[in-house]
């Protein structure tokens, strides 16, 4: 994961908005705001703060949180088809212990969905 507390697709100076990553985040994980705002580890009324402009600086965790999903984005794009994203995210994963990947990231565990990724990149599954 970046290390850097911001994703170069957050920040102003590189051409996007942080509203258009989290829409970004949100069409192409198939999933609703409230469920990417759990992800995120916030309310869904922040989020909303966050993609009407109210509040334009999220907390360090937050942000941490926010970067690491779109990290978990760059990744996915690697090895699995963008408009398959949602089934990836949605489906059970036996390498997964039977969860979801989306039930691993709303509990904060990007770490085994990213390594679960990997192991899909490197044809690894056991």
């Amino acid at each position: 994961l970046m290390k850097s507390g911001q994703h170069p697709i957050v920040e102003d100076k590189s051409g996007y908005h942080k509203t258009n990553a989290i829409k970004l985040l949100a069409a192409e994980f198939q999933i609703s705001m409230e469920t990417l705002a759990r992800i995120l580890g916030i309310s869904a009324r922040t989020l909303a703060r966050w993609t009407s402009g109210e509040t334009h600086k999220p907390h360090p965790a937050q942000a941490d949180r926010l970067a690491k999903t779109l990290e978990l984005r760059i990744h996915m794009a690697k090895v699995i088809n963008k408009k398959a994203f949602g089934k990836y995210l949605h489906g059970k994963n036996e390498l997964l212990g039977g969860l979801r990947p989306l039930d691993l990231l709303m509990a904060g565990q990007f770490d085994r969905v990213i390594a679960d990724i990997a192991g899909l990149e490197e044809g690894v599954f056991a």
